[in-house]
C-alpha cells in the first residue's frame, strides 16, 4: 500500500493501493475496496493517486480514463460522494475544470480547504463553500509530484525539475452570499467595507453593519474571535483585504462574499 491516512477518534484507516484502488482497516484487517466496480453506476472509471484525512472526512484524488482529475469525500470509507472541481463564472455556461489529472491532495489549515495539484499545471482551490471553488493555473509543464508547507506549493516536473510558488494571496476565502445567508441565521456578521463615499453613491447593502476600512480595527477590537465575519464591498478587493487583516487580528471564520455589482462573485 502506497499512503495511509487516519480518524484519529475512531482509529478508521484509509490506504491507497499500488494499483489505484482503495483499501481500508476494519478491526486490525485490510480490505479493498473495489470502488470502480462498487460504484460503475455512479462516478466514471478512475485510478486514485492521493488520499487524505480533514475536517472528519476522507478524501481520495484521482484520474479518470479521460484523464480528467476527479475527487470524492467520505465520511467512513465506505460510501463515498463526487466533489465539485468545476469553477462558476458567469460568462462560462459550464464552468470550468482542472487540466489533467489528480496528483496530490493536501489540506490547507488556515482557510479550512482542500488544495488539489493536477498534472496540466493547475490547482483547485475547495473551501467550505463548495460553490466556490477556484482553479489556479501556476504552469503550462506537467507535473507528476508536488509538496505544500506555509502557503507555498513545490511541484515537481516531468524530468525532475522543481519549481515552488506562493500562494499566500491566492487562497481562496470568498464564499457565496447563499452560504452567508445561513451562518448569518446562526449569529454571523455581514459587514460592509466599502468607504463611505461609495455607500452614499451605490445605497446601502443590507448587512449586520457598514464601517469605513480605516474604523475597522475599532469595529472588531472588543468582539469574540470565534465570531464569523463576511465582508462585502463593491467589487471585491476591499472585501478580500479586510478578511485577510481580520483573519490577522485571530478572527479565523474570517471570509469574504466579494463585490455587490453582478459578476463579482459567483452564488
Amino acid at each position: 500500500m502506497d499512503r495511509i491516512c487516519e480518524n484519529p477518534v475512531t482509529g478508521r484507516k484509509l490506504a491507497l493501493a499500488e494499483d489505484g484502488d482503495l483499501c481500508i482497516c476494519e478491526d486490525t484487517m485490510w480490505k479493498r475496496l473495489g470502488f470502480n466496480e462498487r460504484f460503475a453506476n455512479e462516478f466514471p472509471h478512475c485510478t486514485f493517486q492521493d488520499i487524505l484525512y480533514a475536517n472528519d472526512d476522507f478524501y481520495a484524488a484521482g484520474i479518470t480514463d479521460e484523464a480528467q482529475a476527479v475527487l470524492y469525500s467520505s465520511f467512513t470509507g465506505e460510501h463515498w460522494y463526487s466533489v465539485n472541481l468545476t469553477e462558476q463564472h458567469y460568462w462560462e455556461e459550464k464552468g470550468l475544470l482542472p487540466n489533467g489529472g489528480a496528483v496530490r491532495i493536501f489540506f490547507e489549515p488556515c482557510m479550512n480547504q482542500i488544495l488539489l495539484v493536477c498534472s496540466g499545471g493547475d490547482v483547485v482551490l475547495v473551501p467550505e463553500c463548495l460553490k466556490c471553488v477556484k482553479i489556479l493555473h501556476l504552469t503550462d509543464r506537467k507535473v507528476i509530484d508536488a509538496d505544500y508547507e506555509n502557503h507555498r506549493m513545490t511541484l515537481t516536473y516531468t524530468g525532475g525539475e522543481m519549481e515552488s510558488f506562493s500562494l499566500a494571496s491566492a487562497d481562496r476565502i470568498r464564499v457565496s452570499l447563499s452560504y452567508v445567508k445561513k451562518a448569518l441565521s446562526m449569529g454571523g456578521e455581514l459587514i460592509d467595507v466599502r468607504p463611505r463615499d461609495r455607500r452614499l453613491l451605490e445605497g446601502p447593502i443590507p448587512c449586520t453593519a457598514a464601517v469605513d476600512p480605516e474604523e475597522l480595527d475599532d469595529y472588531l477590537q472588543n468582539k469574540d474571535k470565534d465570531t464569523r465575519l463576511f465582508f462585502i464591498c463593491s467589487f471585491g478587493t476591499v472585501a478580500d483585504q479586510a478578511t485577510w487583516h481580520a483573519y490577522y487580528m485571530g478572527f479565523k471564520n474570517a471570509r469574504s462574499v466579494g463585490g455587490w455589482h453582478k459578476g463579482t462573485h459567483a452564488d
